[in-house]
């Protein structure tokens, strides 16, 4: 299985996630979540993955297609999945 850095961002207006690369070229971003700003070292982001301010201001992350499933049924299906926190 191919790993790659995500980030995922709850979109509370839609009740879901919106998944993206942490990877912009060839540089990994590290986000945090600090009184409801969604930051990295330089930039801060929006839950579109669009930088709104800052040095990187104007760049997307590229967002990983996904879907939503319950997870007793995906469970049932992928019993080898791992969960991480």
């Amino acid at each position: 299985m191919k790993e790659a850095p995500i980030v995922a961002f709850f979109d509370d207006t839609l009740d879901t996630v919106r998944i993206y690369s942490r990877k912009i070229e060839d540089h990994e971003l590290n986000f945090e979540l600090n009184n409801g700003i969604i930051s990295t070292e330089d930039s801060t982001w929006n839950i579109f993955g669009e930088s709104i301010e800052g040095q990187m201001k104007g760049t997307e992350l590229k967002i990983i297609n996904s879907f939503d499933v319950m997870w007793f049924a995906w469970a049932a299906y992928y019993p080898e999945t791992e969960i991480y926190k």
